[in-house]
């Protein structure tokens, strides 16, 4: 294991580009967290992608290595999600993707990139919703009863995502069409669960889903049905 980022800053929410190249993340080294990224080889050093007065997280890049999906906080309309050109050129601003009064945040892209999920709370709790990237079309609710921390299984044929102390998951079909939607289901539940989380597959074949329950770790291999998941100590 090697330590990518140096001193006492915190360094947080990092994102891997899609030729594992480099890593993305948000530090508060120079006040509010802003965006840097770095590459993993070490044969350059850390840049600033995006600075200024707002916090902001990564949350993405597209498929392609060409747009950076992240969130920014801001007082006047909470939390929303923006988009910006990788890498950055002179010139080319940052744009705002969804933006309401309310809190829009944890955005993640489908593995095809047709489609990003992400939480917002405008029904007064937080909600799971998916809409066609880069738009338009109409966002369609995943979660029913309260969610956030989404994570698109590899085929883009799932959705997981937390709801309290629960770990739910959804199978959702998507076309130029829209979203259709499953029922959602209980993968596993108890106190002390975590965000889903992944971890790629060194063929580059499925990869594993990973939560955390009473510090024990519940693993998935996705190429297979959820009975092939087990607890781990």
């Amino acid at each position: 294991m090697t330590r990518l980022s140096l001193g006492d800053a915190t360094d947080a929410n990092p994102v891997w580009t899609p030729d594992g190249r480099r890593i993305l993340y948000s530090s508060e080294k120079d006040g509010p967290y802003q965006i840097y990224w770095k590459a993993v080889d070490g044969t350059s050093p850390e840049e600033p992608l995006l600075s200024d007065r707002l916090d902001k997280r990564p949350n993405a890049v597209t498929p392609d290595g060409t747009t950076l999906v992240f969130t920014v906080n801001d007082l006047e309309t909470g939390s929303d999600i923006w988009v910006h050109e990788l890498p950055p050129s002179e010139g080319r601003d940052p744009t705002p993707l969804v933006q309401t009064a309310f809190w829009e945040e944890r955005a993640v892209l489908s593995p095809d990139g047709q489609w990003l999920a992400y939480s917002s709370n405008e029904s007064g709790r937080a909600e799971i919703y998916a809409r066609p990237y880069p738009g338009p079309g109409p966002r369609q609710q995943i979660s029913a009863d309260g969610g956030f921390s989404a994570l698109w299984s590899p085929s883009g044929n799932e959705i997981f995502y937390r709801d309290g102390s629960r770990m739910m998951v959804v199978a959702v079909h998507t076309d130029s069409a829209g979203a259709a939607i499953a029922a959602s289901t209980v993968l596993v539940s108890g106190e002390g669960v975590t965000h889903p989380s992944a971890k790629r597959s060194e063929t580059g074949i499925g990869g594993v889903f990973i939560a955390i329950l009473r510090g024990a770790s519940y693993m998935k291999n996705w190429p297979q049905r959820h009975s092939a998941a087990g607890a781990t100590p």
